[in-house]
């Protein structure tokens, strides 16, 4: 339980970086060294990027990549694509 962390019982909700920032000082993270998975690039890649995070879009919907500066820096399609990146 320790582990999970619910946007109305931590007071922020995605995209709003202060929602990683608790988590990241929950667990004393390094933004630099911390890699976040999310499928919603307006939700998780936004959020994560804007809090100094690295991430990987998990793209199965396949939706075009959205206009603008935020990027993942990666994007995976397939959980087998995932798994590979992660265990690589």
């Amino acid at each position: 339980d320790e582990h999970i962390f619910i946007s109305g019982g931590i007071g922020y909700q995605k995209p709003d970086p202060q929602a990683f920032k608790y988590v990241e000082n929950a667990f004393a993270l390094n933004p630099e060294e911390t890699w976040y998975v999310g499928d919603s690039f307006e939700v998780d890649v936004v959020g994560a990027k804007k809090a100094g995070w690295h991430v990987i879009w998990f793209n199965h919907r396949k939706r075009p990549m959205p206009e603008g500066d935020i990027r993942p820096d990666l994007e995976v399609r397939t959980v087998e694509e995932l798994m590979d990146v992660i265990t690589k």
